[in-house]
C-alpha cells in the first residue's frame, strides 16, 4: 500500500531479528524508490549518528527516511527533507493521564475521546523523529497543534488514514 508520502507493509510474522532488520530496510528502500523513481536497495540506506535512515544521492543531498512499526503494520516515509511517521495501534490506556504527561500549553486540556489521543500521540511522536529526537527536551515541550504558525520550528504535520484500528501522522519541515 502506498499512501501520498507513506509505505505500509504489513510485518511478517516469526521472523528473527535479523531478518526483521533487513525487512524493514527494504521498505525503506521501496519507498524511497516510489517516492523519487530510483532504484535503491537495502544497502543503499545508511544512518546518522543519531540512527535515523537515509540515502546519500548526490554530493550533500540525501532523501531522508523515516520508520514506525506497531503491531501488525510498519510506515516508511521518504522525502527531500526531515521527515518523521509515526503509527500505532489504538489500543485501550490511561490516555487523559497519558496526556498530561506530554500535552503542550497550547494544545486542548483534553483529548475528545481514545482516537483523538492517538492522532496526538502519533503527531508527536513524527515530529520528534523531523529533529532526530534530540529537540525538544520532552514531548510536552513540542506542540503539534496543525497550524504551521504554532508549530515547533515550522513543522508541517499531517495526519494520514492508516489501517483500521490504527492511527498514522507524518511531519516534515
Amino acid at each position: 500500500m502506498f499512501i501520498k508520502e507513506v509505505l505500509i507493509r504489513k510485518i511478517p510474522e516469526a521472523v528473527d531479528k535479523k531478518a526483521l532488520a533487513v525487512f524493514y530496510n527494504r521498505c525503506l528502500a521501496d519507498c524511497a524508490n516510489l517516492c523519487f523513481q530510483g532504484t535503491f536497495c537495502p544497502a543503499d540506506i545508511q544512518r546518522n549518528k543519531y540512527g535515523q535512515p537515509y540515502i546519500a544521492v548526490e554530493s550533500h543531498q540525501q532523501i531522508h527516511l523515516s520508520l514506525s512499526h506497531s503491531g501488525e503494520y510498519l510506515a516508511a516515509m521518504a522525502c527531500s527533507m526531515p521527515c518523521g511517521v509515526d503509527i500505532e495501534r489504538v489500543k485501550e490506556r490511561p490516555y487523559l493521564e497519558m496526556w498530561q504527561e506530554i500535552r503542550h500549553r497550547i494544545e486542548p486540556k483534553e483529548p475528545s475521546n481514545l482516537a483523538d489521543f492517538y492522532q496526538y500521540w502519533t503527531r508527536k511522536e513524527a515530529a520528534w523523529k523531523v529533529f532526530a529526537c534530540q529537540a525538544p527536551a520532552t514531548m510536552k515541550d513540542l506542540p503539534v497543534v496543525c497550524d504551521r504558525s504554532l508549530a515547533y520550528k515550522g513543522v508541517i504535520l499531517k495526519n494520514l488514514e492508516g489501517p483500521i484500528g490504527y492511527a498514522l501522522s507524518i511531519a516534515h519541515l
